[in-house]
């Protein structure tokens, strides 16, 4: 085995050793955690509902920011619906490369 893979090998075992040793403090601050993993009710029942897609996550994450609270299920679709539309728009005109970007809030 090459030195820097040994090297590697060991550099991921020490990190998985840590990670044992230290136990949930570690997860809590580990950056490179999944934002899945720290999904919260709301979110959780979001992604139920419309999927774990790439949207879907983004406006799980919108909908905790910004505390929405939606009534029924198709409440929920219709907001989702909206809600990627923006995204497109977004996207869309952000490629552009203009003096502007848009982006998403909570109005």
């Amino acid at each position: 085995m090459a030195r820097s893979a040994i090297a590697s090998l060991l550099a991921f075992t020490f990190i998985v050793a840590v990670a044992a040793i230290a136990g949930p403090a570690f997860d809590e601050g580990n950056p490179i955690r999944s934002v899945t993993d720290r999904i919260v009710p709301l979110e959780s029942s979001i992604l139920s509902a419309l999927g774990n897609t790439r949207n879907a996550i983004q406006f799980a994450r919108f909908a905790h920011k910004y505390g929405k609270r939606y009534e029924t299920l198709e409440e929920m679709k219709r907001r989702f619906e909206a809600f990627v539309e923006n995204l497109e728009l977004v996207r869309s005109t952000n490629k552009k490369g203009l003096s502007y970007s848009l982006g998403i809030n909570s109005e």
